[in-house]
This record gives C-alpha cells, sequence and structure tokens, in this order.
C-alpha cells in the first residue's frame, strides 16, 4: 500500500527559474556581473509575478506539512503568556512600558505618570496611557511594521515610523500625545530619528535606493517636509549614517559608519540649527564610540566624551577620555588600556558611573566604575557577579542620566530572560521580572555547564552545556550542536 505522504513528497513540482539579465556593477576599480540585480526594483513587471510563483511552489512542497505546522504553532504559542507587561522604566516624570494582550499581534506602547514604579500586577493594568497601540494602526494592512519610536525631551509628542507594504521603507509620523492627533507632516524613506532639545526639532536620516542612511534632515515639527534642511550627505556609499542622543541630553550624535571605520560629529543639543562638529576624521580601519560626561559643576574644561576605539592597533578596544572643546585624537587620554584577553564591547555613561560591557573567555561581564569629581580619570571599579557557568546578559532599556541603578536583563541555557536593576552604589541587584515560560517547564531539573575546547591551533573555542540534572557525560546521550 503506498503512503500518501510519500507520495507527496515525490510529486514532480517544477521551481520556477528566474531570468538573468546582466548587469555590471563596478566599485573601486572591481567589476562584476549580477544577472539578478533587477530584483531590486520592486516596480519590474517580472518580479511579483515571479514572488507568487516562489511562494506557490513552496506551498505546494510544504503542503503535507499542514497539519504538524499547526500542532507546532500551537505548541510554541501554549508557552507565551500572551497578556503581559514590560518593567516600567522611569523617563521624566513618567514610567514607560510594552502591554501584550491575548489574541492581538502587535505589543501597545504606554506610560503612567507618577514618581514610584507602578505595580506590574495592580494599578498599571487599569489606569495606563496609551500612547501607540499597533494593532490599531495595523488594522486593514496586510503587512505591519514599526520602526523606530522616540518621545520627545518634553513628553508632549512621539515620533514614530511604520512600512506597511513591506519594503523596509519607513515613513516617520509625529504624533501629539496631549490631543491624540498626529501633526500633518508624513516624511518617507526615513531610518533613525533624534529629538533637539527644544522638543520642535527633529533630526532623521534617509535612505537611498540601497536603503543605507545616507542624508540627515533638520524637520520643525508642524511644517511642510518639503522645508526641511539637509544637514549632512555621505557620499561614500560603504558608510551608513546614524542619529542619537547622548545619555546626558546634552549632544546629538551624527555617526557615520562602515564595517571598519568610524567617523562622529557632535552638535549641541539646546542649538539644533549649529553646524555639526567633527570629533575624529576617519581613519581606515579606526573604529570608535564615544558617551557623553558633563562633569561636575559649570566648568567646561571637565566637559568630556569617553571614547572606545581600536586606534593604535587596540584589536581588542580600549577606553579613552578626551574635552569636548578638543575631541580629536591628538588630545584623548588612556582611562583602560588594550588588554590582549579582554574585550570592551561598549560602554555607558551615567551622572556617578561609568558601566563596561565586556567579554573575557567567551563570557560577558559587567564592570561598574565610580566617575570621580574632579577628573574624568578613575580606577575605582568593580564586577557584577553571576550564578551560573554559562549565560548571556545585556543592557535593557533605561534612559536616565543622574541614577544609581543600571536595569540589565539576563537569560542563560536554564534561566528565561529576565530584568534585573542593580544599585551601582550598594552593589545590590533586585529581579523586576522573570518571562514566564507556561507548560510546566523547571529549571531545577537541568544543569548547565561552560568549558573550552582546544582547536588544532591551539585556539580555545567555548561551549555552553545543558542537560538534565541526572544525564552524565560520560555515558552515551542523545544531543543537539547550535552554534
Amino acid at each position: 500500500m503506498s503512503n500518501p505522504e510519500l507520495s507527496s513528497l515525490s510529486a514532480p513540482f517544477t521551481p520556477p527559474v528566474a531570468k538573468p539579465y546582466p548587469n555590471v556593477l563596478e566599485t573601486h576599480g572591481d567589476r562584476r556581473i549580477d544577472p539578478y540585480y533587477w530584483m531590486r526594483d520592486r516596480n519590474h513587471p517580472e518580479l511579483i509575478p515571479y514572488l507568487e510563483a516562489e511562494n506557490a511552489y513552496t506551498q505546494a512542497q510544504m503542503a503535507h506539512t499542514a497539519e504538524l505546522q499547526a500542532q507546532l504553532y500551537d505548541e510554541m504559542l501554549g508557552r507565551i503568556q500572551e497578556t503581559d507587561l514590560s518593567v516600567p522604566y522611569r523617563h521624566g516624570p513618567y514610567f514607560y512600558y510594552n502591554r501584550t494582550e491575548e489574541g492581538k499581534a502587535y505589543s501597545i506602547f504606554c506610560r503612567q505618570l507618577g514618581s514610584e514604579e507602578p505595580d506590574l500586577e495592580g494599578d498599571i493594568k487599569t489606569s495606563d496611557d496609551t500612547i501607540l497601540d499597533q494593532n490599531a494602526l495595523a488594522e486593514g494592512e496586510s503587512f505591519f511594521s514599526l520602526g523606530t519610536t522616540t518621545v520627545s525631551p518634553d513628553h508632549a509628542y512621539l515620533a514614530y515610523s511604520t512600512d506597511t507594504n513591506g519594503s523596509e521603507s519607513y515613513t516617520l509620523y509625529v504624533k501629539d500625545l496631549a490631543r491624540d492627533s498626529l501633526f500633518p507632516e508624513r516624511i518617507a524613506a526615513v531610518d533613525g530619528v533624534a529629538w533637539a532639545n527644544d522638543s520642535q526639532t527633529l533630526l532623521y536620516t534617509k535612505i537611498d535606493q540601497a536603503h543605507r542612511p545616507f542624508q540627515v534632515w533638520r524637520h520643525q515639527v508642524g511644517t511642510d517636509p518639503k522645508t526641511d534642511e539637509l544637514v549632512y550627505e555621505e557620499p561614500d556609499d560603504s558608510f551608513y549614517l546614524n542619529v542619537s542622543r547622548t545619555r546626558s541630553s546634552a549632544y546629538i550624535l551624527l555617526t557615520a559608519e562602515s564595517k571598519i571605520t568610524s567617523e562622529i560629529r557632535f552638535l549641541n543639543a539646546d542649538h539644533p540649527t549649529a553646524p555639526f562638529q567633527l570629533i575624529q576624521q576617519r581613519l581606515p580601519g579606526v573604529e570608535y564610540a564615544v558617551e557623553h560626561h558633563p562633569g561636575e559643576g559649570s566648568e567646561a574644561s571637565k566637559d568630556c566624551f569617553y571614547i572606545v576605539t581600536n586606534a593604535d592597533g587596540a584589536i581588542n578596544f580600549k577606553l579613552m577620555v578626551a574635552p569636548v572643546s578638543t575631541p580629536g585624537k591628538e588630545h584623548w587620554r588612556t582611562v583602560l588600556p588594550h588588554r590582549p584577553q579582554v574585550m570592551l564591547k561598549a560602554i555607558d555613561v551615567f551622572a556617578h558611573h561609568l558601566v563596561r560591557y565586556e567579554r573575557e573567555r567567551g563570557l560577558p561581564t559587567i564592570q561598574i566604575q565610580a566617575l570621580p569629581t574632579t577628573d574624568c580619570l578613575t580606577p575605582d571599579e568593580h564586577q557584577i557577579t553571576f550564578p551560573e557557568p554559562t549565560y548571556s546578559v545585556y543592557a535593557a532599556k533605561m534612559p536616565e542620566f543622574d541614577t544609581h541603578i543600571l536595569r540589565f536583563t539576563y537569560t542563560s541555557l536554564i534561566t528565561p530572560s529576565s530584568v534585573f536593576d542593580y544599585d551601582m552604589d550598594r552593589h545590590q541587584r533586585q529581579l523586576k521580572k522573570e518571562t514566564p515560560v507556561l507548560g510546566g517547564y523547571k529549571p531545577e531539573q537541568y544543569r548547565s555547564e561552560w568549558l573550552m575546547a582546544i582547536a588544532s591551533d591551539g585556539t580555545e573555542i567555548p561551549i555552553s552545556l545543558i542537560a538534565p540534572k541526572d544525564c552524565h557525560r560520560k555515558r552515551i546521550s542523545v544531543g543537539a550542536i547550535t552554534n
């Protein structure tokens, strides 16, 4: 007797074949031919029919797994708590958070006014202020994706962007939160956004046909985008632009970066029409990122940038500092030298602390430095320790500058994603929320290990293991390998 499932697998489906149209591309003297370059053009008459044929072919090939797909979907959904809340974070006079509801595909962005953090299980559920409901925005759309969301410094407006056709080209909107209404402007092809301190000026990046953010524009809320001013254009197509605010709210950063090189300009956020100033001109192979600290008091000489860079052969990166008044490389001073065994990944700068995110022997670490009152150089530091042998940890959203609380997310092969608040003065942590895992998961039934394998050239390769507690490595057991 024949097996209908096997018969369906051997059915004579013919995959669609895209027609080649050779296109010559030349970059830096290198000439190559791309026969499928035409697929970048969404308006090409053969593109949509070809994609529809691909989808039909895939559906036909996978038809025999429809029941299994539904079973897997239901099983995975059954382990997720659909109605849930994120941990609120303070930003100015408000606490902001996201809410999800069972049966709704998208999260809802909310806030609550108050000096005390709302109770996740109490008043937050009934007295929140919805500022952006993605489900309402997605209603009637065949596709929906939310891009950037950023609240103005005075918390009156919300700038956000959406893509409703899957092109990955986002349109920017500005919402008046008090009136719950949109300003008339719609700005197409926007990538990133940063507010100036006047809460009226937006700096945003626009993308080109290759979806590369290549221009920075200045916009006044409520005005016609046709009057926007071009601030900067990147001529090198290997560089991408980004705009962001420093945590201190003092500056807006304009970053141009390629895979191996970066260049940053800065602008006083109180004077958004002033020209950007260069920190350090791009040097091939030199990467750097900056964070700002205003120093103590009002002396401009203490105003400084902390700089993470691989300059001068620091392949694992080092930490430097320079005055805002003279930020060029010739004025960089060493805070933390290059270390062969430790990778400096990133930093966060608060009013009284500097946080370093590092990686050592394959594991992430968080180092806290107390910032001094007289100089940007500081030797005082301590490390946050974690209880499991293998884990991941990364910064969670906490935009406040003058705070002694660091928020981070911790997870491991055993522990679900967990949000902690860490008191940088008292060296104490508080668990704010552990993501619920439904379906009877019991972490105490498992154990994890972290070990090193030695390659033929002597290189250490970190390996993370998870197994039931009663499983022993000396016995033969079924396993799975992921990278």
